[in-house]
């Protein structure tokens, strides 16, 4: 993977290292969430109030400190620790693990902050995974990643999953021919740590997706903190609310947006069509799985869904003419009108 990255100017804040007992602070913290996770009476932190529930399942991406402050001062370091929910109606918990398992394709489903993605080993629900990461807030910072991840199911309708970073370094020159990559715990220090804890919840006609990423950065340098806090303060809610965003966005096609319809001879499939809305964060309309026949067009009716954000349905009969592309049956779906 070749990956062009230009920094904004000059290094903002002078090279520090990672300490040994800011790590070990770091691993007190992890404990200690990880403890009020499992404690929770609730299995969803959006359950553990009915106001904010009622907001995720009407649509909105809640994204909050996870503890009422957005971030922990230890020793040399700051621990950022965001949790984020999102509702993602008619999607099925089999699909939502799909995406969340498919790393070799994480580097298209939640680019550009993901610049590269590899599974390096797979055994049952545990995954091994490399990623080139770019956090970009002023200055951009390109990182060489792995990361040990565990599945675990629940129950039938509820699965989690946790993520730690098991080697973060700096890359300099990313992309260029003198690219070279810093010893983990040098550099700037913009992420040390990086874990992540997923729960899945399948009800209310979709799956609940969660995510609390708790994250291990430098602390502000004294006489430029005033520089660089902006961009540490802002990289970790800002990367929970893209991931969250990038994965519902993945989902939607799939879940929401189905086009059934049932001609007199059925032959093939149209592959699914995307046309994206006007506003909003639109993910369009979609004909999924349409068979048509191998003559030279067909006429055919059946349902289409919108999708209008905030989380708003619309369902419509429709009739679509289509024509086919040749006398095999391979449909054209962009040569369809479609007639609510």
């Amino acid at each position: 993977m070749a990956a062009l990255l230009l920094l904004a100017g000059p290094r903002c804040a002078p090279a520090v290292e990672l300490k040994p007992q800011t790590v070990a602070a770091f691993d007190r913290y992890i404990q200690q969430a990880e403890q009020r996770m499992d404690g929770r009476k609730s299995f969803l932190w959006a359950g553990e109030s009915d106001a904010r529930a009622r907001r995720v399942r009407q649509g909105e991406m809640l994204v909050e400190p996870a503890m009422g402050t957005a971030e922990t001062p230890v020793a040399f370091g700051l621990v950022h620790d965001w949790v984020g929910t999102v509702f993602i109606p008619g999607a099925t918990l089999e699909q939502t693990l799909a995406v969340g398992q498919d790393y070799n394709r994480h580097k298209d489903i939640y680019r550009p902050e993901v610049m590269d993605s590899r599974i390096l080993a797979h055994t049952g629900n545990d995954f091994r995974i490399s990623l080139r990461l770019l956090k970009k807030k002023v200055i951009a910072v390109v990182l060489d990643t792995e990361h040990e991840v565990h599945y675990e199911r629940v129950d039938g309708t509820r699965w989690r999953s946790r993520s730690r970073s098991t080697r973060i370094a700096e890359v300099k020159n990313a992309g260029k021919p003198n690219e070279r990559e810093l010893p983990a715990g040098t550099g700037d220090g913009y992420l040390w740590r990086l874990y992540s804890y997923w729960r899945y919840e399948e009800r209310d006609g979709g799956t609940w997706v969660e995510c609390e990423a708790i994250s291990l950065t430098r602390d502000l340098p004294t006489g430029l903190g005033w520089l660089i806090e902006p961009i540490i303060r802002s990289l970790a809610r800002d990367s929970l609310v893209s991931t969250l965003r990038e994965t519902r966005a993945s989902l939607a096609p799939r879940a929401l947006l189905r086009f059934h319809q049932v001609p007199e001879a059925a032959a093939t499939h149209v592959p699914a069509l995307r046309e994206d809305l006007a506003g909003g964060e639109g993910f369009g309309q979609f004909a999924h799985g349409a068979p048509v026949d191998a003559g030279d067009g067909h006429r055919g009716a059946g349902t289409m869904v919108h999708w209008l954000p905030p989380s708003c349905l619309r369902i419509q009969s429709v009739s679509s003419p289509m024509l086919s592309t040749s006398r095999s049956g391979a449909g054209s779906a962009s040569d369809s009108g479609w007639k609510p």
